[in-house]
């Protein structure tokens, strides 16, 4: 479990089901520059859950704590600075 922030692109679970997203099979792996948002959804199953879209397609994410998760979006706004960080509520 868990995100890498590597050489431009980002690696993160691939979930099985949408509605369960903490079953999880296999990485997936896409490209910083195709990231157009970050969106906070809030805390659930003890991990701190984002959304990240490509486009039209979105990715549920877990990071183990908000310091990760916002170490992360700096990392993202380094590399990135055209993405834009919402939060859900």
């Amino acid at each position: 479990m868990g995100v890498e922030l590597v050489d431009g692109e980002i690696s993160f679970p691939r979930t099985i089901v949408r509605a369960f997203p903490f079953l999880v099979v296999g990485r997936r792996n896409r490209a910083v520059a195709d990231l157009n948002e970050i969106t906070y959804i809030g805390k659930s199953f003890g991990s701190e859950w984002v959304t990240l879209r490509f486009g039209e397609a979105q990715y549920p994410v877990p990071f183990a704590s908000r310091k990760q998760r916002l170490a992360f979006f700096e990392a993202i706004q380094a590399q990135e600075p055209r993405v834009k960080i919402y939060r859900a509520y």
